[in-house]
C-alpha cells in the first residue's frame, strides 16, 4: 500500500510516497552518507554540486552491482545447463543399458 513517508536529506525534510518505508529510509540514509562524505572532502563545493556527485556515486554503485548480478546470473545459468546436459546424458546411458539388457 502506498503511504506518505517523511525523510530528511541534507537537513531538509521531504515527504515521499512509497510502498516500503524501510527501503526508502535506507535510501535516504545512503544519500545522506554520500553527501556528508563529499562535504567533508570538498568544502568549497556548492550543495547542488555535492548532490550531483552523490547521485553519480550512487548510480555508479548501482551499475557495478547490476553488472556483477548479470555475471552471476550468466554463470549460474551455464552451470545449470551443464548439469542438465550431464543428467540427460546419464539418463540416455541408463536407457541404452536397459534396452541392451532386455534384448
Amino acid at each position: 500500500m502506498v503511504k506518505s513517508i517523511k525523510i530528511v536529506i541534507g537537513g531538509k525534510e521531504y515527504t515521499l510516497r512509497g510502498d516500503d518505508e524501510n527501503i526508502i529510509q535506507q535510501a535516504a540514509q545512503e544519500v545522506n552518507r554520500q553527501l556528508e562524505e563529499l562535504q567533508s572532502r570538498h568544502l568549497d563545493e556548492s550543495p547542488s554540486t555535492l548532490a550531483m556527485l552523490a547521485a553519480l556515486n550512487i548510480a555508479e554503485m548501482y551499475f557495478k552491482i547490476k553488472h556483477l548480478s548479470e555475471i552471476e546470473h550468466k554463470y549460474i545459468t551455464e552451470q545449470l545447463n551443464n548439469m542438465s546436459q550431464t543428467l540427460s546424458d546419464e539418463v540416455l546411458k541408463l536407457k541404452s543399458v536397459t534396452i541392451e539388457q532386455t534384448n
